[in-house]
């Protein structure tokens, strides 16, 4: 989930709402936060209950980096045609 940040309120505006509604903002993401973390726990115990694989350990790729420009260089194996014989 993306965090938004508040921008800063001047204490000029900042109202006894606008710092209540800022503790109420700060309390339901704690909150929101709790509950990812618990559906992430039901969902690994779940999984593990049902016997199903793990999440996987994806490591990064070992391939060879291009030039940058994402145009081949050449041509594909295989793309060379032959020639049709006419009987």
């Amino acid at each position: 989930m993306k965090i938004i940040k508040l921008p800063d309120i001047p204490e000029e505006d900042c109202t006894p709402i606008v710092k209540m509604l800022l503790k109420v903002i700060d309390q339901q993401h704690q909150g929101i936060e709790k509950l990812n973390s618990e559906v992430d726990e039901l969902k690994a115990e779940i999984k593990r209950l049902k016997n199903h694989p793990k999440k996987p350990q994806i490591k990064p790729s070992k391939m060879e980096k291009g030039d940058g420009n994402g145009k081949p260089t050449g041509k594909r194996p295989g793309s060379a045609k032959k020639k049709r014989i006419q009987a």
